[in-house]
């Protein structure tokens, strides 16, 4: 079940649907990849910084709602 958040937050994201909240879908499962494994987390890290921007930036012009 652990797959399912990354799932649901990386097709609103991939959308445009709904982007912010997908956006901290995959903060709250990157902020727990991050905690998980340390040894590896320099690819989480970057992630989790891309999230946290489409979070205060938005989808942009093309996305289906309204920022937030």
């Amino acid at each position: 079940m652990f797959i399912l958040p990354a799932i649901i937050g990386g097709m609103l994201v991939l959308t445009g649907f709904y982007t912010q909240i997908g956006a901290l879908i995959l903060m709250a499962r990157l902020a727990f990849d991050i905690y998980r494994a340390p040894t590896t987390r320099t690819v989480s890290i970057f992630a989790f910084i891309m999230a946290l921007s489409l979070l205060f930036s938005g989808a942009g012009f093309f996305a289906f709602d309204l920022p937030l």
